[in-house]
């Protein structure tokens, strides 16, 4: 089997008690370590940087051990990109305190797509649920990769958003790749493997726990061009993400909520402290128009209307018309109706007018 110097990275990486510091230390050493080293300590001199109990523990690994590491990873259909790798999303080499490693299940190429994340509470209102799932599907027919952690909530809503019109979404998860979290996500977790991306920085097995989760976020910030706070409370985790798009100099865009809504409460804050505020899909793609990105325009024109939104748009042709008449007329349930209603606005088909009232944009 073939044996690179990311190999060596990989598994160092997965040794009990090598920590982020130690890897710092140690990647310049490890860009250019020959195809035929049988052993670290043949190619890499103890450093006084490093304790030297820990440098003898690393000097002593051999290439059986990283080949078993390699081999392991491959049974279990686990890719990997490194810092060492021309591949390594750009974005995220940019950030202060990038991965070493990310394991990946599903799609690698979509790392090489724009991405944009979408974040937001665990709790949502059936309204955030709502705007993560179309604002999700929107943005992927726009040729934008979506970005989120997978969580209940938001997270899960923006990927099955995604999902829904075949486009790429990666989630990054505060677990080991290959482990399930939340136990309901089961399905979407498969078709991410399938169809989206699985990726986490930590080693396959890792379990969930509270403080990987604050750690993750700032892989989903620095993957993206910007991202998106849908529903946040004051103090929500979402947050935590938004405060490392900030200090990786990435956009923040919030959707604007009810003031009444806890849920909205971060998310209206966002808005007045200065983050851009979102009320049409333009509002997002727009942008990003002066990177020269291949993204701008739906490719599939009005195609990109599903069956419900073309009869609803069409009953609004040359009428004001309600939210009861339009269940009346349609049969629909009230929930389905609300869900067209706020994806036709998002994507600028028709307005709403006070009582509830909606017409078709000029």
């Amino acid at each position: 089997m073939i044996v690179e110097s990311k190999d060596w990275l990989v598994a160092l990486r997965q040794m009990e008690g090598i920590g982020y510091q130690t890897l710092s230390i140690l990647l310049p050493y490890l860009e250019n370590i020959p195809s035929d080293l049988l052993k670290l300590g043949e190619y890499i001199s103890p450093l006084p940087s490093l304790p030297l109990r820990k440098m003898e523990k690393i000097r002593q690994l051999n290439r059986t051990e990283v080949i078993q590491c390699k081999q392991s990873l491959i049974e279990k259909n686990i890719q990997i990109v490194t810092l060492l790798d021309n591949e390594f999303p750009p974005y995220l080499r940019e950030i202060a305190n990038p991965p070493f490693v990310l394991y990946a299940i599903g799609q690698l190429k979509l790392l090489q797509n724009p991405m944009i994340g979408i974040v937001g509470t665990r709790k949502p209102t059936n309204y955030g649920r709502q705007v993560a799932f179309h604002i999700g599907a929107d943005l992927g027919r726009h040729g934008f990769t979506i970005v989120s952690g997978m969580a209940r909530g938001i997270d899960s809503e923006a990927h099955k958003g995604v999902l829904s019109v075949h486009k790429g979404t990666v989630a990054v998860l505060g677990c080991g790749v290959d482990v399930l979290y939340p136990s309901e996500n089961r399905r979407l977790y498969n078709e991410m493997a399938a169809r989206g991306l699985l990726l986490s920085e930590y080693v396959p097995g890792t379990r969930p726990h509270t403080r990987l989760f604050p750690e993750r976020n700032r892989i989903i910030s620095g993957l993206s061009l910007g991202v998106i706070v849908v529903e946040a409370a004051a103090k929500s985790g979402s947050l935590i993400t938004v405060k490392h798009a900030s200090e990786q100099g990435r956009d923040v865009f919030a959707i604007p909520g009810s003031i009444l809504s806890p849920q909205s409460l971060g998310a209206n804050y966002l808005l007045k402290d200065g983050a851009i505020p979102v009320t049409h899909i333009d509002d997002i793609v727009n942008t990003y128009s002066h990177l020269g990105l291949n993204i701008g325009k739906n490719n599939e024109e009005k195609g990109h209307l599903t069956v419900h939104e073309r009869r609803i748009l069409d009953m609004i042709e040359n009428t004001q018309i309600t939210i009861d008449q339009i269940v009346a007329i349609t049969s629909l349930p009230v929930q389905e109706v609300l869900g067209v209603l706020l994806s036709l606005q998002l994507k600028g088909e028709i307005h709403q007018l006070p009582g509830c009232i909606f017409m078709k944009a000029k």
